[in-house]
């Protein structure tokens, strides 16, 4: 990727960065239409940060830590994130096209109604996270671990989530036309059950009759000696 290191920068209204390494600490800090093309991140820190409109191009990012970040109308295109760590990230809304991530943790990040193509996750920890009402069409999660995850109302037709476990994930409706192996059915049909109001049970209860008494069975007598003539 090209761009050299250059004397640090500074996270400001307007900033535009192009063909940079980035270093440093932004934590906490807050930014409105922040422009980041053909960058190298390695290490970079923006916990808590707040940015309205961050535009992400044709990047990579490594080792960089968004825990807690507030990304408003994010865009992100061609850009790819290993080893990073999103936990609690908000990102609601936010767009994301060509868009990798490798042993990345997402953990509880906030990620409703955003929309998604061409984009993967591989091998990331996505434990109670929102895609709430998201496109995630087409979308590969590959090896994540999708804990009580809620996808309530997303889109996910041809979607794969090929070696992901699915235990406890929410918003079971919204699987229609996804990819799955078979060691992943039972953990998701319990979720779909659970959106469908399915109840599994397996007592056989009796209904009762309209006078209040247990009907027998079908087959069987209303007593004993129902079917015994009395001898006279």
């Amino acid at each position: 990727m090209p761009g050299q290191r250059q004397p640090p920068v500074v996270l400001t209204d307007e900033a535009s960065w192009d063909s940079l390494e980035l270093t440093g600490s932004f934590v906490g800090q807050t930014a409105a239409h922040v422009d980041v093309t053909g960058c190298s991140l390695r290490g970079v820190a923006l916990t808590g940060a707040e940015i309205d409109r961050l535009r992400l191009v044709d990047s990579v990012l490594e080792d960089c830590e968004l825990s807690g970040a507030v990304l408003t109308r994010l865009s992100v295109v061609r850009v790819e994130f290993h080893r990073c760590r999103l936990s609690s990230l908000t990102a609601t809304g936010a767009t994301w096209k060509d868009v990798r991530f490798t042993d990345c943790k997402l953990d509880q990040a906030n990620l409703r109604m955003t929309t998604w193509e061409s984009s993967s996750f591989e091998s990331c920890i996505l434990v109670d996270a929102e895609f709430g009402s998201a496109n995630l069409k087409g979308t590969r999660l590959h090896s994540c671990d999708l804990t009580g995850a809620d996808f309530s109302a997303a889109k996910m037709d041809g979607a794969s989530l090929h070696d992901s476990i699915l235990e406890r994930v929410r918003g079971g409706e919204a699987f229609r036309g996804v990819h799955i192996g078979t060691d992943q059915v039972l953990p998701l049909a319990f979720s779909v059950f659970s959106a469908l109001s399915i109840r599994i049970d397996d007592d056989v209860a009796r209904a009762p009759a309209r006078d209040g008494r247990n009907r027998p069975l079908c087959g069987e007598a209303d007593h004993p000696t129902d079917h015994i003539q009395e001898l006279s």
